[in-house]
């Protein structure tokens, strides 16, 4: 259940209102809607100027959608160390078992989701976005092998090292 909530609570605040902007210094005063990068950004600062929720709405605050990503340990020691990334209204993110999925991030509708096939406990501790015109890449560690994932389709891309 903490898995769960914890999960909720770190994208919660850029899910439930849609339309809201994070700022960027990089495009210098334009307001951007993605969180493209570990802690939002390139310079990780933690920071946003997100203003539509504060200590007088809060309250009002109510659940938009909730994803079962599955993958929980029998033992209920899961964990996970992904902070999730939103390209373009897609929310990537990864499972307790390392399973990395794609959401609509408006509605939580799972777009597909990529499957190392690896067996046994590892750590994921976050994806990287990476694109060049309409090459467009998840970079995803699981275990001790790192992939190239198709942004689009949740496919390796075969020219990645040994098919992705």
């Amino acid at each position: 259940m903490r898995l769960r909530i914890c999960f909720f609570l770190s994208v919660a605040a850029l899910l439930l209102l849609p339309g809201v902007s994070l700022a960027d210094e990089s495009n210098q005063g334009e307001k951007q809607v993605d969180w493209p990068g570990y802690l939002g950004g390139p310079d990780s600062n933690h920071y946003s100027i997100l203003d539509q929720i504060n200590r007088d709405n809060v309250h009002r605050l109510e659940l938009a959608w909730e994803y079962h990503s599955g993958g929980r340990r029998e033992d209920n020691r899961s964990q996970i160390q992904c902070n999730p990334l939103i390209i373009d209204g897609v929310l990537y993110g990864t499972s307790a078992d390392l399973t990395l999925f794609a959401l609509d991030a408006a509605t939580g509708d799972e777009i597909w989701t990529f499957e190392t096939g690896l067996i046994g406990n590892g750590h994921n501790r976050g994806l990287s976005y990476w694109e060049d015109g309409d090459d467009k890449r998840i970079l995803y560690p699981s275990k001790y092998r790192l992939y190239a994932i198709d942004a689009e389709t949740g496919k390796p891309i075969p020219t990645f090292g040994i098919n992705g």
